[in-house]
């Protein structure tokens, strides 16, 4: 499949490397997240991700709430049907889960909102399709058929993603509704690691009357098997804000 123009100029202004595939992205972060049960229920948290970089998948693992109790772990395997599981203290079982029949769905939504957090995926996943609808707005897709997925990127004055609109997941054919979608927002890029990354994002979900907040997060490390640094084990530190409250950690980061 022929990549578009665009999307290597992209991918090329946020330093990913078109010349060799590296591992997949680890990062970590702290947020809020809104589990709406069932009115706007914000719970703070602290996780670690990883990113695939040729294939739509990635393992999410965070602790919620007061004394971080709560373990979510959110993942899709490309190929595999995706997990999605929450305990308190890790062990205890919590029935909340998003509708079965929109999980994958929303799952393969969440990688595409996460691109810009690993741009060497917009060349080296061969299972993404591209369209160039202007020169500030970018179609991807994945999937088949019914399956299908989408996303839309707007890119800012500086040539960057600034932001993203999605159908929504949960938006079945018998009640179809336009307007509705999930929208992100991503701001305070850095560079770090040869890589410009956006240390925060910010999703939404737009309804036919009222915007629901469903996501913040910001950065506090991003690193990328194989660019000569030792990934982070996978497990969940009790990480929050730096204490003196800088946005960015590793601003200024050499990389």
């Amino acid at each position: 499949m022929t990549r578009l123009a665009a999307v290597t100029a992209l991918a090329l202004r946020l330093g990913a490397d078109p010349d060799r595939i590296g591992g997949p992205v680890h990062l970590r972060q702290y947020g809020r997240i809104n589990l709406g049960l069932p009115n706007d229920a914000w719970l703070s948290f602290t996780a670690e991700e990883i990113l695939s970089v040729t294939a739509c998948a990635f393992s999410w693992r965070a602790r919620l709430g007061p004394a971080h109790a709560i373990v979510m772990h959110d993942s899709l395997d490309a190929g595999k049907p995706g997990q999605f599981g929450v305990r308190a203290f890790g062990r205890l079982p919590i029935p909340f889960a998003p509708r079965p029949q929109a999980l994958p769905r929303s799952q393969r939504l969440r990688y595409l909102t996460e691109l810009p957090l690993a741009p060497d995926a917009m060349l080296h996943n061969r299972t993404l399709r591209w369209d160039e609808i202007d020169e500030s707005h970018l179609r991807v897709a994945t999937g088949l058929g019914v399956e299908t997925i989408e996303a839309t990127f707007t890119l800012g004055a500086d040539g960057r993603v600034a932001s993203v609109f999605l159908p929504d997941p949960w938006n079945f054919p018998r009640r179809r509704d336009a307007a509705a979608g999930w929208f992100g927002s991503y701001a305070d890029y850095d560079l770090i690691r040869g890589r410009w990354i956006p240390f925060h994002t910010d999703v939404r979900r737009r309804l036919a009357d009222r915007n629901i907040g469903l996501w913040v997060a910001t950065l506090v490390d991003w690193q990328m098997a194989g660019d000569g640094v030792v990934p982070p084990r996978h497990s969940v530190p009790r990480m929050g804000p730096p204490a003196d409250a800088a946005p960015h950690p590793l601003q200024g980061a050499t990389p």
